[in-house]
């Protein structure tokens, strides 16, 4: 019950209370009193009490309704199974057209939501499940230096909102609030690691582990989930390379640093090559489950697909038998991708290019270059996502003209110009006399 419709029904308990007592007191026969006078205060005394006894009872029932009404559960999104991102409305509801327009909206609308609009257990829940939602998009609130931090600071401070709001809710209700925790803690540990994940401070996105992944109900909680579990592993196991190996820190994925790895790897001790396969290990299994939760979600298909590509691939050079699994998956991830595109275009037609859809486009054009980074490391033909022949190793005549080595970036994707100067590279000290092997 409302506190408005509550401090209402007190008001009138008492008005009414106070009715009775004087009524009884006029409709009582006053000779009567000196007469029987203990008997009148007998009655009167009993009538408060009962009055006192009702308004009590009354007051216990509004509360434990409130209570109730406060902390149920029932029909709330977290627990829903079928429950899927609206991709469609998520995409014209971010519809801005830069970076800086973007976070305002993402973060009005955030507090919005767990500042005014979190009062029950449901709305709570259903305001997680939007941040859920979101979450596969906030790394593209931090482009600059000065935006990255700023933001990361009203993050942070929504965080602080949405603990607070747990709080209360728990100190009402603990037994059946165990399912917002856990949500909160995931969406604490994944804010953790996407901004500590290419810092010196990488270890505090451990945080991840400790969430109790089992108990997360819907498809979408799980993927978001898994995804990062996913992540995680694989940058542990990236970790043993540039700890112990010299192999240089940042985005692997080019195609000097991977010439590099297969050397190392060549080389490794024992006891890191054993870690390192336990660490790819577990993140394909957490990519697989992610998968399996997402086979039919366009969007979460590209992105999961390309993470579990990227560890398959480094698994294959320590294991003969998933080198071909990397390269089918990979084409699946892209395919996904150029999908998302498609849709998205069809989504805003009548609206020029929005930060969210620039941003997809840069994950296409990103998910292209690594793979084309790849092949060449590899010294394999490079194909498009369909597995045609595009490019024929050793010398891919025709690539350096591809459109891909020219396509723009912001300042979120510096990682495509690393790629496209990795690919002149390879062109700049390519012998075209030398015979092939």
């Amino acid at each position: 019950m409302r506190p408005k419709i509550l401090r209402f029904a007190v008001y009138f308990v008492l008005i009414l209370a106070m009715i009775l007592v004087f009524s009884f007191y006029k409709i009582y026969d006053a000779e009567l009193f000196k007469i029987q006078n203990t008997e009148y205060s007998v009655t009167v005394v009993g009538l408060i009490i009962s009055v006192i006894a009702f308004l009590f009872a009354f007051l216990t029932y509004v509360s434990i309704d409130s209570v109730n009404k406060i902390t149920q559960m029932d029909g709330n999104v977290l627990e829903n199974e079928n429950y899927t991102t609206s991709f469609t409305s998520l995409i014209s509801e971010y519809y801005m057209k830069d970076s800086h327009t973007f976070s305002d909206y993402v973060f009005k609308n955030l507090n919005n939501l767990f500042k005014r609009k979190s009062k029950t257990a449901v709305q709570f829940s259903n305001n997680l499940q939007h941040l859920i939602d979101l979450i596969v998009f906030l790394p593209y609130l931090y482009h600059s230096e000065g935006e990255k931090n700023l933001n990361q600071k009203k993050m942070r401070k929504i965080l602080t909102t949405i603990n607070k709001r747990k709080k209360t809710l728990l100190a009402v209700s603990n037994g059946n609030l165990v399912l917002i925790t856990e949500t909160v803690k995931l969406i604490e540990s994944v804010l953790n690691y996407q901004e500590h994940v290419h810092t010196d401070e990488f270890k505090k996105t451990a945080s991840l582990l400790e969430v109790r992944g089992n108990m997360l109900r819907n498809s979408v909680t799980q993927k978001v989930y898994y995804n990062y579990k996913g992540l995680l592993y694989q940058k542990k196991a990236v970790a043993v390379l540039q700890t112990k190996y010299e192999v240089p820190k940042g985005n692997i994925f080019t195609y000097s640093k991977l010439k590099l790895i297969k050397s190392r790897i060549a080389s490794m001790d024992h006891n890191d090559k054993e870690l390192f396969i336990i660490y790819l290990k577990e993140a394909k299994k957490a990519f697989d489950i992610a998968i399996n939760q997402g086979k039919d979600d366009v969007m979460w298909e590209g992105f999961l697909k390309f993470n579990a590509a990227r560890t398959m691939y480094l698994l294959s050079l320590v294991e003969v038998e998933t080198a071909e699994n990397w390269y089918t998956i990979m084409n699946e991830a892209l395919a996904a991708r150029y999908r998302i595109n498609i849709l998205i275009a069809d989504i805003l037609h009548n609206i020029d290019t929005t930060h969210l859809q620039e941003a997809f486009n840069h994950e296409n054009n990103l998910a292209n270059l690594v793979k084309i980074n790849i092949l060449l490391a590899e010294g394999q033909n490079i194909t498009d996502r369909l597995g045609e022949y595009k490019y024929t190793a050793p010398f891919y005549q025709g690539l350096e003209n591809d459109s891909i080595l020219t396509v723009s970036s912001n300042k979120h994707f510096e990682i495509i110009k690393d790629l496209q100067k990795e690919v002149n590279h390879f062109f700049e000290n390519l012998d075209v006399n030398e015979p092939v092997a």
